[in-house]
């Protein structure tokens, strides 16, 4: 949407530019989106959601993804909607990743964590990042989750 505001007319993409809490919601479609909305909303917090059936079918959201992974410095909120045959899928994209991305990077501003049909507890091994962030985590839902 911001896209599409900012390239409206003169007038909008001014507005649009100085707003810089409008391109705080940051999309998945590319890493030249997504490095765009980070570049535009800087410095402030970012909401990512994510879902791993998309990527299935458009390896360019993950690579959005693992490249926004790599720093999570900025992201206030997470979404994660996971599929676990979505996630092996992704899981076998390359050499650039594998189950344990949350670790490279420290997610100190992460007060929204939302894990949506997770049906496996390896996602939590997966999700190093809340070993040193737990105290700024003040929200953590789990939404049709089966963790046996």
């Amino acid at each position: 949407v911001m896209l599409t505001l900012s390239h409206t007319c003169r007038t909008w993409r001014d507005a649009s530019l100085e707003g810089k809490i409008l391109w705080t919601f940051v999309p998945l479609f590319s890493i030249s989106i997504a490095n765009l909305y980070l570049g535009r909303s800087s410095p402030l917090p970012v909401v990512v959601q994510y879902s791993y059936s998309k990527f299935t079918r458009r390896l360019r959201h993950a690579d959005a993804l693992r490249w926004l992974l790599r720093d999570l410095s900025r992201v206030r909120e997470l979404v994660h909607v996971d599929n676990l045959a979505d996630w092996n899928e992704v899981a076998r994209g390359g050499d650039h990743w594998d189950e344990t991305i949350f670790n490279h990077s420290a997610a100190p501003q992460l007060e929204v964590l939302q894990l949506v049909r997770i049906a496996s507890t390896d996602i939590f091994q997966s999700l190093g990042c809340l070993k040193s962030v737990h105290p700024s985590v003040r929200d953590l839902g789990l939404f049709s989750c089966n963790l046996r």
